[in-house]
């Protein structure tokens, strides 16, 4: 997630090379440049996620968002960069600003949600479809592959949580609900396995927070959020808390939820070493979330 020296020499040297090597404008070459980092972005973003320093993370996230903010610049079509750019920005408004700044949470979710449309609209029947009806919506989803599913997921991710603490969402969000569930559809018969069952996940936290009346607790959520854990093998904390915040508190069952964040608190910190920042963070949420278990469980 930081770039040290050495690495800074390298994109140097590379801007460097495409500077010499090529007879196009100062903008190709800089798209060049950047179309050709997928594998070391891909690099540096494994080894965030095995980073267990939450500090060094927390306060390198902001400077590498704009980096990230002027790659796209460079090459504002490149779907990787903006399904990158989506999850970025989706983890560092979940992990470090939402819990403190709704506001700012709210800005920063609907630019990842912005970022991931970007990609997903290059699909020009999906961009002319998003408008119409239900039944254009998903055969338009039909034409995306499994190499869609990362913008479609931070898409959606985004999206509900934009949603969930937005003031300005009102009535055309409900409107919304049919094709946010066509879309999580689409996602599951493409790569349902997709960051250890996150799409599972997904499903089981919207189907465990939406009204009664629009499908509810009861149409599946405790079924979503098992197959995530069968997927994960159980070793992506993450997932456990959001069956305790979700699931566990509307289905006022108390019990669970304490039982399901004491567990949590007692995995092992090697658990999934490729995952240990995302773990650490599970940790501490859960932690917290102990220490509110009476304000959410009132007798």
């Amino acid at each position: 997630m930081h770039i040290t020296l050495r690495l800074k020499l390298s994109l140097a040297l590379v801007l460097i090379v495409f500077g010499f090597s090529c007879g196009c404008t100062a903008g190709a070459r800089s798209k060049m440049m950047v179309n050709s980092m997928k594998p070391l972005l891909e690099s540096m973003n494994a080894a965030a996620r095995k980073n267990t320093d939450v500090k060094l993370v927390r306060d390198a996230l902001p400077a590498a968002l704009v980096q990230m903010d002027g790659l796209i610049e460079a090459s504002p079509k490149n779907k990787y960069l903006l399904a990158t750019a989506a999850e970025s920005y989706y983890g560092y408004a979940f992990f470090f600003v939402e819990p403190n700044d709704k506001i700012s949470a709210e800005k920063l979710y609907l630019k990842a949600r912005n970022y991931a449309f970007r990609a997903l609209n290059q699909n020009k029947r999906f961009k002319k479809a998003s408008a119409g009806s239900l039944d254009d919506f998903s055969r338009a989803l039909q034409t995306f592959k499994k190499k869609d599913v990362p913008a479609l997921y931070w898409a959606v991710a985004s999206w509900l949580s934009w949603m969930h603490i937005s003031h300005n969402s009102g009535v055309d969000s409900v409107i919304d609900f049919p094709k946010i569930e066509a879309m999580m559809d689409r996602m599951l018969v493409l790569d349902e396995t997709y960051n250890y069952g996150a799409t599972h996940v997904l499903m089981g936290t919207y189907y465990a927070s939406i009204p009664d009346s629009y499908g509810g607790i009861a149409e599946g959520a405790e079924y979503h959020f098992e197959q995530a854990f069968d997927i994960s093998d159980s070793k992506y904390l993450l997932w456990h808390v959001f069956y305790a915040q979700f699931y566990a508190v509307e289905a006022k069952d108390r019990q669970l939820y304490t039982e399901t964040l004491e567990t949590v608190m007692a995995a092992p910190e090697d658990l999934l070493p490729e995952e240990a920042f995302a773990n650490r963070m599970a940790k501490k949420k859960a932690e917290k979330m102990l220490k509110e278990t009476d304000l959410l469980f009132l007798d």
